[in-house]
Protein backbone atom coordinates (compact mmCIF):
# COMPACT_ATOMS: atom_id res chain seq x y z
CA UNK A 1 0.00 0.00 0.00
CA UNK A 2 1.65 3.49 -0.55
CA UNK A 3 1.35 5.92 1.90
CA UNK A 4 1.95 9.65 1.75
CA UNK A 5 3.28 12.09 4.16
CA UNK A 6 0.58 15.26 5.27
CA UNK A 7 2.53 18.29 7.18
CA UNK A 8 -0.12 19.57 10.16
CA UNK A 9 -0.44 23.36 10.79
CA UNK A 10 -2.26 24.93 13.54
CA UNK A 11 -2.09 28.19 14.99
CA UNK A 12 -0.33 26.86 18.38
CA UNK A 13 2.32 29.53 19.31
CA UNK A 14 4.44 26.01 20.17
CA UNK A 15 3.43 23.76 16.68
CA UNK A 16 6.05 21.81 15.73
CA UNK A 17 4.59 21.48 12.54
CA UNK A 18 4.10 17.65 12.78
CA UNK A 19 4.25 14.94 9.64
CA UNK A 20 2.24 11.87 9.25
CA UNK A 21 2.37 9.25 6.92
CA UNK A 22 -1.45 7.92 5.93
CA UNK A 23 -2.58 5.65 3.26
CA UNK A 24 -3.26 6.65 0.04
CA UNK A 25 -6.97 6.48 0.05
CA UNK A 26 -7.04 8.59 3.15
CA UNK A 27 -4.74 11.24 1.25
CA UNK A 28 -7.04 11.31 -1.84
CA UNK A 29 -9.69 11.74 0.80
CA UNK A 30 -8.34 15.00 1.93
CA UNK A 31 -6.84 16.19 -1.01
CA UNK A 32 -8.89 15.47 -3.99
CA UNK A 33 -7.87 16.05 -7.68
CA UNK A 34 -3.97 16.68 -7.37
CA UNK A 35 -4.57 18.90 -4.24
CA UNK A 36 -1.99 19.31 -2.07
CA UNK A 37 -3.37 21.65 0.30
CA UNK A 38 -6.38 21.46 2.15
CA UNK A 39 -8.30 23.34 5.58
CA UNK A 40 -10.08 21.14 8.06
CA UNK A 41 -13.60 22.27 7.94
CA UNK A 42 -13.61 21.69 4.17
CA UNK A 43 -12.53 18.42 5.15
CA UNK A 44 -15.24 17.57 7.77
CA UNK A 45 -17.43 18.59 5.20
CA UNK A 46 -16.83 16.35 2.51
CA UNK A 47 -16.42 13.35 5.66
CA UNK A 48 -20.26 14.23 6.43
CA UNK A 49 -20.54 14.08 2.39
CA UNK A 50 -19.45 10.75 1.63
CA UNK A 51 -19.81 6.89 2.52
CA UNK A 52 -16.27 6.19 3.67
CA UNK A 53 -14.10 3.10 3.03
CA UNK A 54 -14.67 -0.24 5.10
CA UNK A 55 -17.94 1.32 7.13
CA UNK A 56 -15.46 3.62 9.00
CA UNK A 57 -16.66 6.99 10.71
CA UNK A 58 -15.01 10.39 10.54
CA UNK A 59 -13.86 9.88 14.18
CA UNK A 60 -11.64 6.06 12.14
CA UNK A 61 -10.66 9.02 9.87
CA UNK A 62 -9.01 11.27 12.52
CA UNK A 63 -7.50 8.03 13.72
CA UNK A 64 -5.99 6.86 10.67
CA UNK A 65 -4.48 10.13 9.78
CA UNK A 66 -2.75 10.59 13.44
CA UNK A 67 -1.33 7.27 13.53
CA UNK A 68 1.67 7.28 12.25
CA UNK A 69 3.90 10.43 13.31
CA UNK A 70 7.09 10.58 11.38
CA UNK A 71 10.37 11.99 12.31
CA UNK A 72 11.07 15.21 10.12
CA UNK A 73 14.96 13.95 9.96
CA UNK A 74 13.49 10.21 8.19
CA UNK A 75 10.96 12.10 5.80
CA UNK A 76 10.95 11.72 2.05
CA UNK A 77 8.87 14.24 1.08
CA UNK A 78 5.68 16.17 2.14
CA UNK A 79 3.03 15.41 -0.22
CA UNK A 80 0.00 17.33 1.12
CA UNK A 81 -0.49 20.60 4.01
CA UNK A 82 -3.36 20.52 6.18
CA UNK A 83 -4.24 23.41 7.86
CA UNK A 84 -6.29 23.22 11.14
CA UNK A 85 -7.91 25.72 12.94
CA UNK A 86 -6.07 28.70 14.34
CA UNK A 87 -3.77 28.32 11.12
CA UNK A 88 -2.96 31.69 9.81
CA UNK A 89 -3.28 30.44 5.95
CA UNK A 90 -6.07 32.27 4.31
CA UNK A 91 -7.36 30.23 1.91
CA UNK A 92 -8.10 33.21 -0.53
CA UNK A 93 -4.18 32.36 -1.68
CA UNK A 94 -5.06 29.16 -2.36
CA UNK A 95 -7.43 28.86 -4.31
CA UNK A 96 -7.59 25.63 -6.20
CA UNK A 97 -5.76 24.16 -3.22
CA UNK A 98 -2.45 23.48 -5.06
CA UNK A 99 0.87 25.09 -3.47
CA UNK A 100 2.54 25.27 -6.78
CA UNK A 101 -0.22 28.28 -7.57
CA UNK A 102 -0.46 29.94 -4.73
CA UNK A 103 -1.33 33.74 -4.95
CA UNK A 104 1.74 35.74 -3.85
CA UNK A 105 0.56 38.93 -4.28
CA UNK A 106 0.55 40.85 -1.18
CA UNK A 107 -3.30 41.96 -1.15
CA UNK A 108 -6.22 40.41 -2.04
CA UNK A 109 -9.64 42.79 -2.48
Amino acid sequence: MTQKNIQIIDGAINSTYEIYQVPEWLFELIFPDNQDVAFLDEVETKLHEIVLPNCMNEIGVWSVLYEIRVNKRNVNGIHGTLHLTGSLADRRYYPNRREDSVINDHLIE
